[in-house]
């Protein structure tokens, strides 16, 4: 009867061991993750359903030593049975895994090495969203880009046109006031004007002086900037001066330009302060920091001579923002043109 008994329970225990390692082995098996365990050998332990599924997709076989797997996940990405992308592999069914392996020991000292498979399809989906969402907006960033130079060279396509028409314009009414002054035998009354007309050619053709136009180019100027997105905003009072209205606006539409290009803002600032013998105005805008000091091109180069030609003075100030600085004389007569 002891005999009996001792069997029984013996009996018992391996079945609940047996019943144990089963409860464990289908436990591990409803893991959404792949996993398996190899001994110090490199022989396979134990490995669960989504593992030997996602070994199979990858070496083509069944798993059976850890070799077969390290082989298979450093296998270059033209050779394998799944695509790579990084530490990423991509699978026919279009899900994303990212596979990792660690040493682990049991109660009794034993050493094995674990492979974990984690699903990555949603992280790995939404990293390429926010990368190609990144590339369409450089690809946008630069095409408005293009757009803000084409839009400058039209832009200053169109003055050159105008200013040709009116030195045209200016011209033929010189000749015919010459050829009228000689007919009526040079009176003297009418030489003034006709070196007023002589001076004004000469200044045209230096750069110097506008268009007839150009006492409303802020309007233009301020309509042109908003169809771009750009916001003009003037603290104080515009000079009734032509000249220095012409010479601010100049000023003006280079900081838009600048502010378009390189600055990626949507205001421009000017405010215009009275000295007592100079118009000073300070030109900034909401766009980011230079990174560096501005190096003076061909717009702020141009507009600097100008000023300077006007007795002015101009300053660009670069950090620790940008800002566009000039004095103009406001007295009457001082402007050399």
């Amino acid at each position: 009867m002891g005999i009996y008994l001792r069997r029984t329970i013996k009996g018992r225990g391996k079945m609940k061991l047996r019943f144990i390692q089963s409860s464990v082995k289908e436990a591990i098996d409803n893991l959404p993750s792949g996993l398996c365990f190899f001994d110090s050998n490199g022989m396979l332990v134990l490995c669960n359903k989504v593992m030997h599924r996602l070994s199979f997709a990858l070496t083509g076989r069944d798993l059976q030593t850890m070799s077969d797997l390290n082989s298979a996940l450093n296998m270059p990405q033209e050779e394998g049975f799944a695509l790579r992308d990084g530490e990423v592999f991509l699978f026919k069914d279009g899900t994303a895994w990212q596979f990792r392996s660690s040493v682990v020991h049991d109660f009794l000292g034993n050493t094995y090495i674990e492979y974990v498979a984690a699903n990555v399809t949603k992280l790995y989906e939404k990293q390429k969203s926010l990368t190609y969402s990144r590339i369409e907006q450089e690809k946008l960033a630069s095409h408005m880009r293009q757009i803000v130079d084409n839009i400058t060279a039209i832009t200053r396509e169109e003055e050159i046109l105008t200013m040709k028409m009116q030195i045209h314009n200016e011209v033929g009414w010189c000749l015919q006031s010459l050829r009228q002054f000689h007919a009526e035998g040079c009176p003297l009354e009418e030489k003034p004007a006709i070196a007023a007309g002589l001076n004004k050619i000469a200044g045209i053709l230096q750069g110097e002086i506008g268009h007839d136009d150009e006492a409303d180019a802020l309007s233009e100027l301020c309509r042109s900037a908003a169809s771009l997105g750009v916001d003009i905003a003037i603290e104080g009072d515009f000079p009734e001066d032509e000249v220095l209205e012409i010479l601010l606006v100049a000023a003006i539409r280079e900081c838009v330009t600048n502010t378009l290009r390189h600055a990626v803002g949507d205001r421009v600032l000017a405010v215009i302060t009275d000295g007592e013998n100079f118009i000073h105005a300070r030109i900034s805008n909401n766009g980011k920091q230079p990174e560096k000091t501005i190096v003076e091109g061909g717009g702020f180069a141009s507009l600097r001579r100008r000023i300077e030609k006007a007795g002015g003075k101009m300053e660009v100030q670069s950090l620790p923002n940008f800002a566009l600085n000039i004095s103009l004389p406001r007295e009457e007569g001082s402007l050399n043109l």
